[in-house]
């Protein structure tokens, strides 16, 4: 069950002639019954179907505009949102097996956040969080940038609880037409160090690319050299240790 919202707004703007305000608020039930499966072969976890009765809600809004350029126009998404959880309602009903048992018939609460204010520029978080503990379990922070030379940034910070809490950067730096730097490292939160970095060159003429590329993680360094055809991928390799002493 859904319905959708829409509002437009008109804008005085050089480019931006107006937005768009889209909701879209949900509400789901899914059944699905227990049934004997022994019959049924069987190789791995995803050969069985659990027995589900639940009830998710979910909310979805997007910001969007439309820009003018001459005669032509586009649209850009300026803002997503999105955020659900579940209620299980057998484990609301289920019989409790000892006085220190607990019914949790809430999901985590997840959400996806998008913030796009131009074509070369983005922010994104996505994440679960536990409504009994009150405490993230997963989420994943990014932005994005670009420009039309070919230059581009990346940067993300990664949290799985009791996993992984790690801040990764990428760049890419055209230098010149053709021939670009690139740079990588991921850094580790609960370690305190570098677990991987890497730079290199890449150079780019009209069908075939070639990048040189030197890693070095915490069990080994490693210098890259590949060949790719555009539209074909990569034909050839070659890898080579740096032994310390």
């Amino acid at each position: 069950l859904t319905t959708t919202f829409v509002k437009v707004f008109g804008v005085d703007m050089p480019s931006l002639k107006a937005l768009r305000h889209t909701m879209r608020p949900g509400l789901l039930y899914t059944y699905i019954p227990e049934i004997d499966q022994t019959g049924l072969p069987e190789f791995d976890a995803l050969d069985r179907i659990a027995a589900a009765n639940s009830l998710t809600y979910s909310f979805n809004s997007t910001l969007t505009g439309k820009l003018t350029d001459g005669d032509k126009s586009s649209y850009l998404d300026y803002l997503y949102l999105d955020i659900r959880q579940s209620y299980n309602l057998h484990e609301a009903q289920r019989e409790l097996v000892s006085p220190t048992d607990e019914r949790k018939p809430f999901s985590d609460i997840t959400g996806e956040l998008i913030i796009k204010p131009s074509m070369w520029a983005s922010g994104t978080a996505r994440g679960s969080f536990d409504a009994y503990e009150n405490r993230f379990n997963t989420y994943d922070l990014a932005f994005a940038a670009s420009d039309k030379r070919g230059d581009n940034l990346n940067i993300a910070h990664r949290y799985v609880r009791d996993g992984a809490n790690y801040l990764e950067g990428a760049l890419r730096a055209q230098l010149s037409k053709g021939l670009a730097f690139t740079f990588l490292q991921r850094f580790s939160f609960d370690e305190n160090r570098a677990l991987e970095t890497a730079f290199g060159m890449e150079y780019t003429h009209q069908c075939w690319n070639s990048a040189i590329t030197y890693t070095e993680r915490l069990e080994e360094k490693i210098i890259y050299l590949t060949f790719d055809l555009l539209g074909l991928g990569r034909v050839a390799g070659i890898q080579g240790r740096v032994e310390s002493k």
